[in-house]
């Protein structure tokens, strides 16, 4: 069988830095295999999926050594207009390849450029539209779109172009989970017709996908070959240690032994209600409309100081839209938002907004988090001492003195909520803040959030990382169509399945799974919190 991908001691380190990315990377793939690229936030991932398309070095530059083969040819000597006749790549910042002003025409842009003809474009502009759930936007404005919905454009873009290497760079990272399912049902499809390269960090989707298993650490391969030799060849404790998501019904099966299910079954049982706490966020017969159409449509819940209350909902369903206005950065036409007792407004909450380059500030990362300090009214100096101290703490003072905006998307992510706790107010407001991390740092992030809970504060997060629900939620708030369809407790929300199916939800497969042992949704929830232990840091 010819040879897809051909990477033989490749080194990369990128302009201004002295540390190579990439240190003697090698590997070979097959025309028509499926490989999947895993490892801790900065290993290296993003960094070599981009020489295989010349995106490195060709626009971002640096010193390449090595070699690499695509389908035999150079990337770095044939360029990026040249090799993206055979591969397509889903970037994992969808904002960052979103050039055109509707969604069509992003659809239609890569197969414009490689001369397809009219009436196949459009067939393919259906086509992957339909794949990805985004047929009634066919038309929108790409800047009226959510996140997610960004997402979905991007890897319609790119499935459009019908390319022999398909490289997906965390394509479901902003997706609701039924997307997220429907998207790689159809990525299935494509096995043997394509040659599929992933980047994921939702495992339980793709390990049983791929072909390969490469594992990146420190810019190193530290393993290349078959999945099931890579989750029986390295230990589960190992894998988890450096922060490596691994399919949670292998986990659930390696930690059930250790789990008292007689245990949890009767501290369940002794459990009470939980005490009354008093109202940080109440919103009342809200409305809010976009010039673009979208609406918000009498919403109303409450969030409590000591919870942290999780908000959930397919891609578009208005989400961010509801944080920014109890934040106070939008401002709803009709209904009534109280925020501590008052008016909403940004000086009383701490926000992690779901792009983490929105709320860079400064030309260095011990800046940026300085800058949150100094606002608070610490001298420069005092602020530089926190703002290390914190990096440190987060063990990431060895980017101190780089720049946010070079970092990899998971460093980001970590820089901006250092940033924004650094502020300490009393309504911590989190849009997808796990987006982009590895299992260490989406751990850190939970524990985070339920300690700051346990301080008294209020939390309300977007998540679509499923298994982080389970583990955090004191209350759910599910939205629809800017309507909320259900406020209440996890428990009562995963025991309606009509509810699950309409607000594209699904429990994670390690809970599901557990359901079906027990037979009993808070039996298993209990259970699912002791084996994953991200709060408690017990086991994880």
């Amino acid at each position: 069988m010819s040879k897809a991908v051909e990477v033989e001691d490749l080194y990369f380190t990128y302009l201004g830095s002295r540390r190579p990315s990439l240190r003697g990377v090698s590997f070979t793939l097959d025309e028509g295999e499926t490989l999947l690229i895993v490892g801790p936030s900065g290993a290296g991932k993003s960094t070599l999926i981009m020489t295989l398309n010349g995106v490195i070095p060709s626009v971002v530059a640096g010193e390449l050594k090595g070699s690499v083969k695509v389908f035999g040819m150079n990337p770095a000597e044939e360029g990026v207009a040249e090799m993206a006749k055979y591969v397509a790549y889903v970037f994992q910042d969808p904002e960052s390849q979103i050039i055109a002003f509707t969604v069509e025409e992003e659809v239609a842009f890569g197969p414009e450029n490689l001369l397809v003809s009219p009436s196949e474009i459009g067939e393919r502009i259906s086509e992957a539209l339909k794949v990805v759930g985004l047929e009634a936007k066919r038309h929108a404005p790409t800047d009226s779109l959510s996140l997610g919905e960004k997402q979905r454009v991007a890897a319609a873009a790119a499935l459009a172009m019908k390319p022999r290497l398909l490289i997906l760079d965390e394509p479901t990272s902003h997706l609701d989970p039924a997307s997220a399912r429907r998207f790689y049902r159809y990525i299935a499809s494509l096995k043997g017709k394509a040659t599929l390269i992933i980047v994921e960090h939702r495992i339980d989707y793709v390990y049983r996908l791929v072909d390969k298993v490469l594992y990146l650490d420190d810019g190193e391969a530290k393993f290349y070959g078959k999945p099931e030799e890579f989750f029986s060849e390295i230990s589960m404790e190992q894998l988890l240690d450096k922060g490596i998501w691994v399919p949670e019904s292998l986990l659930i099966r390696s930690r059930l032994s250790r789990v008292d299910l007689a245990a949890s079954l009767r501290k369940q049982g002794s459990e009470v209600g939980s005490k009354v706490r008093e109202i940080a966020v109440a919103v009342e017969s809200l409305h809010f409309r976009y010039d673009g159409g979208f609406e918000l449509v009498d919403v109303g819940f409450e969030a409590r100081r000591g919870d942290v209350t999780c908000i959930v909902g397919p891609n578009g369903s208005g989400k961010t839209t509801l944080l920014k206005l109890v934040a106070g950065i939008l401002k709803p036409q009709e209904g009534k938002i109280t925020v501590l007792g008052g008016k909403p407004s940004l000086s009383k909450v701490a926000f992690v907004m779901q792009n983490p380059e929105y709320q860079f500030v400064a030309r260095r990362v011990v800046e940026d988090v300085a800058a949150s300090y100094v606002a608070k009214g610490l001298s420069r100096e005092e602020a530089l001492k926190k703002a290390y101290r914190d990096l440190e703490l987060a063990g990431l003072s060895h980017i101190a003195e780089c720049s946010p905006f070079e970092l990899s998307q998971g460093q980001k992510r970590i820089v901006s909520i250092l940033s924004v706790l650094a502020l300490d107010r009393e309504l911590i407001l989190m849009d997808e803040p796990t987006y982009g991390l590895d299992r260490r740092y989406s751990v850190k992030v939970a524990q985070q959030a339920e300690s700051m809970a346990r301080e008294g504060k209020a939390v309300l997060l977007v998540t679509h990382d499923t298994w982080l629900v389970p583990l955090i939620c004191d209350r759910l708030i599910a939205l629809r169509e800017g309507r909320v369809v259900y406020a209440g407790s996890l428990k009562g929300f995963l025991e309606r399945g009509d509810l699950l199916a309409e607000t594209a939800f699904a429990a994670p497969p390690g809970l599901a799974e557990l359901v079906q042992m027990c037979g009993d949704v808070g039996l298993a929830l209990k259970v699912y919190r002791r084996i994953m232990g991200a709060v408690d840091g017990s086991v994880l």
